[in-house]
């Protein structure tokens, strides 16, 4: 996505940003909402003409479905709450860059009429260009959507090893979304999972849906109906067979005398010769039999071989 983000580009890319917030539907960025004279009468209201003009265009409007807008919030939550964001989104990344304390803790973290803390929710992404010469953020919460970006106007240059969107744009874009919520009372992205979302609970690891071998590594995930995984685990399930069950298999199969260890290195052939054989099958595989029984015993089987057989050979897994 970095590769086509230019300077004049970024009021787009905040106009698409800000589209997931608002539950699918187009928004137009301003800069000026309205212009007074000095007796404080609005006489230019780009807000209002705008709102007027989304309200014109009804339902087409809607640029992408409710549910993707639903999904696309959820994963981008996640990248402020434990992914790259998460850091620019504490006061101590602030104070590390800085060298000054501005706050504590979550930046998103306010409180309401009532002295009670509330986190407000916040979604984003970063991005770090090659040769760290481009460091953004763009991010956004139920109120407000903001892209940062530091380079240089010319290419060929590098901000440092150091500096990507996660430790100088997620910084910054931290501090200013504080400072525009801060006293905004708690909102959420929507009231409730729009029809259409199916919510999951899968392995983290591969996605599938979990098993009691997935243990610790699960993770809720959103789906539009139809795209959910159907499958069990095959990443732990696999794991846990080749590590327990076949070893656990064989153990048992040698304890039962079931179990024989034939080494043969020599070429797999194919012999056809009962094609050209004059005698009757049955006669064929009562030879094959015999062949078998003596590679298995190191002896021929006699008629009391054949009578054991009767006896200890019909369902033995009954007896």
């Amino acid at each position: 996505m970095a590769d086509g983000f230019t300077i004049d580009g970024w009021d787009e890319v905040a106009k698409a940003f800000a589209t997931f917030a608002n539950n699918g539907k187009e928004v137009t960025p301003i800069a000026i909402r309205n212009v007074e004279d000095k007796n404080g009468n609005i006489f230019k209201n780009p807000e209002k003409t705008l709102r007027d003009q989304q309200k014109a265009k009804g339902n087409d409007a809607q640029i992408i479905s409710p549910q993707t807008a639903y999904i696309m919030q959820e994963m981008l939550k996640k990248t402020v709450e434990t992914g790259t964001l998460y850091y620019g989104s504490q006061f101590d990344s602030t104070y590390y860059t800085l060298n000054k304390r501005k706050g504590y803790g979550n930046k998103f973290k306010f409180k309401n009429q009532n002295g009670d803390d509330f986190i407000m929710p916040a979604a984003g992404k970063t991005g770090t260009t090659q040769n760290w010469a481009d460091a953004w953020t763009v991010g956004f919460t139920p109120y407000y959507t903001a892209a940062f970006w530091f380079g240089f106007d010319r290419p060929g240059q590098s901000l440092g090893l150091s500096i990507t969107g996660s430790t100088l744009a997620g910084v910054a874009w931290g501090d200013f979304m504080h400072e525009i919520n801060n006293g905004k009372s708690y909102k959420p992205f929507v009231r409730e999972i729009p029809e259409g979302v199916v919510r999951m609970e899968v392995c983290s690891e591969s996605g599938q849906l979990l098993t009691q071998e997935c243990g610790n590594h699960k993770i809720i995930a959103y789906y539009l109906a139809g795209t959910e995984p159907t499958e069990l685990c095959q990443k732990h399930t696999n794991t846990v067979v080749n590590t327990v069950l076949i070893p656990r298999l064989e153990q048992e199969r040698i304890k039962s005398g079931f179990s024989f260890h034939i080494e043969d290195d020599s070429d797999l052939t194919l012999n056809l010769d009962f094609l050209n054989s004059d005698k009757p099958s049955s006669e064929t595989e009562q030879s094959e039999s015999q062949s078998l029984y003596e590679a298995l015993f190191g002896r021929e089987r006699d008629e009391d071989d054949l009578e054991d057989d009767e006896e200890d050979f019909g369902n033995w897994l009954l007896q």
